[in-house]
């Protein structure tokens, strides 16, 4: 049920823009660049900067990683170990109960 509640919540947003840019004029093309990109417009800097967030993201997955597998894995051990579940609760896409 979770599943279906996620999709819907990711859903909803995107048919709201594309509802909303339907109207105008230039549609087609704000429809492209919305679903395609255009991959000639991006600069050095763009990709500069999406790469040293991607690569905190990373380093930070990288030194917490035991701790949200645990979470995942064995959330009463962890719990043991003091660890707090809200804090893996979002990081965390194992949990097998959230189907």
């Amino acid at each position: 049920m979770r599943n279906v509640i996620w999709a819907i919540l990711l859903i909803l947003p995107s048919q709201a823009l594309y509802a909303q840019q339907a109207g105008t004029p230039d549609f087609a093309s704000q429809n492209k660049d919305m679903l395609v990109g255009s991959i000639l417009a991006v600069s050095r800097h763009d990709v500069v900067k999406t790469g040293v967030l991607y690569g905190a993201i990373g380093v930070f997955h990288y030194i917490f990683r035991r701790r949200f597998l645990l979470i995942s894995t064995d959330p009463e051990q962890a719990e043991a170990q003091g660890i707090s579940l809200a804090s893996g609760i979002f990081c965390s896409t194992h949990r097998s109960d959230w189907s």
